[in-house]
């Protein structure tokens, strides 16, 4: 019987399908940089308050939660919705 390849759902994608955008295959690891970086900079740079601050900070913590407890890319995409984590890293 021949065997089979088994591979785990959280693979790394080939292509974007997006000319210039190159696949990040550490994709969660630079968004979880990215965002903790985003909320140390909103903290000290935007004073308490301020509704652009709990806006960055609210949409940040919920995306950066979804990253941390969530290992498949494709069902980090879906429940961002804001496209490839490609782009979200762009």
């Amino acid at each position: 019987a021949p065997m089979k390849r088994c591979f785990a759902t959280g693979a790394v994608k080939r292509t974007t399908g997006i000319v210039g955008l190159d696949v990040e295959p550490e994709a969660r690891e630079v968004l979880t940089a990215l965002y903790n970086k985003t909320l140390h900079d909103v903290a000290k740079l935007v004073p308490e308050g301020v509704y652009y601050r709990t806006a960055v900070e609210q949409l940040t913590k919920y995306r950066l939660q979804v990253v941390q407890e969530t290992e498949d890319i494709s069902e980090i995409e879906a429940k961002v919705g804001c496209g490839q984590v490609e782009e979200l890293i762009e």
